[in-house]
């Protein structure tokens, strides 16, 4: 490593940007490839699946939760270790993470095939979507494994000087999935369960990609079951919580977005709000790949000392997304109706004037989405998990949970499209007070 790419020493603009180009091109590779999943299901499948991807969303969170809680929990434990000079405690923090991933994944792909009818029937599903659902949810559930492992290993290959490879396999999996889809939905007509492969297979490409980093010489983790250091899976847990309630405290979310549409709005409804999910998603991916990124260079000069980088990267970061969130409100403004004809056909009218209804009242969201994303991936990196998991909590499930149950009977159907920019306000306050607590300024002894 030189210096000009050492995170320690390089210049603050050169080194954000190679760990935030790279990091956030992977992630909007993913999110586009989830857009043109849905897309493919809406349009060749119909708007009762896209409802039904909608509703296995729960499901799909818990385990992107785990994953995220244990690759990040770990990878800036290993960051720290790292920035003080302890490459040993390092490699032994990431054999830990490896093989506790692996063992998740599996328990939780067969607890869920186990009880596939009862979590199927829990998340609130009705008629014909029922079966949808079950197809969906049962081939996602085989290759839960693969997807677990292939966020771990790429965070951790990102972790050891490699941004470049970790987002490659990011591009290169979304890519396949993007082929799988045409295949298996397309040309193949399998329908729902089309796109379950085609998710599955592109995480395995992700998987072995990723995995090419392992055996080449600039390589500083080796992969050892000896050389685990097993006690610090629950640091990694605790320091990663944050992560893990963001992910699965969407996926609760959604389950009663679906609940108080279904309630108002029918099955049109939840197809709509499913659009306004992929747009969200990808809008949340955009600005969570550039606050992601700057957090291993975060935790290594946190272990270094080195206070005055940090907040220049912060406010570097900061100001990124925010700009992110700007040109994704211009989006939303001037071309609503061209987002929406990505995801229906025009048979679907009133899914389509319903989801124009969302976007009317959703995008504020996107002036406090980036930055309360960046503050929460900072108190993460620098091991102030509790902050962390108190804003990833607010703002995934505490306030759009109370803001559900209160708007519409206040606003009456409105006050469903309005629950996500008011969370996403209320969080930000919070979220403030912590920054102006824990801020690099206030960390120097």
């Amino acid at each position: 490593m030189t210096t000009s790419t050492d995170p320690l020493t390089a210049p603050i603009t050169s080194i954000f940007l190679r760990y935030t180009i790279p990091g956030t091109l992977g992630l909007l590779a993913v999110s586009s490839a989830g857009v043109i999943d849905g897309a493919f299901v809406g349009n060749y499948v119909g708007s009762d699946a896209l409802a039904a991807v909608n509703f296995s969303m729960p499901v799909i969170s818990l385990v992107i939760g785990i994953a995220y809680m244990l690759a990040i929990g770990g990878s800036v434990i290993a960051g720290k270790q790292l920035g003080e000079g302890d490459a040993k405690g390092a490699n032994q923090t990431f054999n830990a993470l490896l093989f506790g991933s692996l063992f998740a994944g599996v328990t939780v792909s067969g607890l869920g095939l186990l009880a596939l009818n009862p979590l199927v029937f829990s998340l609130g599903v009705s008629g014909d979507t029922t079966e949808l659902v079950s197809i969906y949810l049962e081939l996602f559930l085989y290759f839960v494994p693969v997807i677990i492992v292939a966020v771990v290993l790429g965070y951790f290959v990102r972790i050891d000087d490699q941004p470049l490879l970790a987002s490659g396999a990011l591009i290169i999996g979304a890519v396949a999935n993007v082929i799988f889809d045409w295949i298996f939905i397309v040309e193949l007509e399998f329908g729902l369960a089309g796109a379950a492969w085609g998710t599955g297979l592109a995480e395995l490409v992700t998987l072995l990609v990723v995995c090419v980093h392992f055996f080449r010489k600039e390589c500083k983790l080796t992969i050892a079951w000896v050389g685990a250091n097993w006690s610090v899976l629950p640091r990694a847990c605790i320091n990663g919580s944050s992560d893990f309630i963001n992910d699965l405290s969407a996926g609760i979310t959604v389950l009663i977005f679906n609940w108080a549409i279904m309630t108002r709005l029918g099955v049109d409804g939840v197809a709509a709000f499913a659009i306004i999910n992929y747009i969200l998603y990808m809008g949340i991916m955009v600005c969570y790949g550039i606050s992601d990124s700057v957090q291993p260079l975060i935790s290594k000069n946190f272990g270094a000392g080195h206070f005055g980088r940090m907040r220049a990267l912060m406010r570097t970061s900061m100001g990124t997304v925010f700009g992110m969130g700007l040109a994704i409100i211009a989006l939303l403004w001037f071309a609503p109706t061209q987002i929406i004809k990505i995801f229906l056909d025009t048979d679907n009218a009133g899914t389509a004037a319903l989801a124009m209804d969302f976007i009317v009242f959703v995008w504020p969201a996107f002036l406090f989405i980036g930055v309360n994303l960046s503050w929460s991936a900072y108190l993460t990196a620098i091991h102030k998990p509790i902050p962390s998991a108190i804003i990833a909590t607010l703002r995934s499930l505490a306030f759009p949970a109370l803001l559900l149950l209160t708007l519409p009977r206040l606003f009456g159907d409105p006050g469903i499209y309005m629950a996500i920019p008011v969370s996403e306000f209320l969080c930000f306050i919070v979220a403030f007070y912590f920054w102006m607590k824990y801020r690099p300024s206030q960390l120097v002894p």
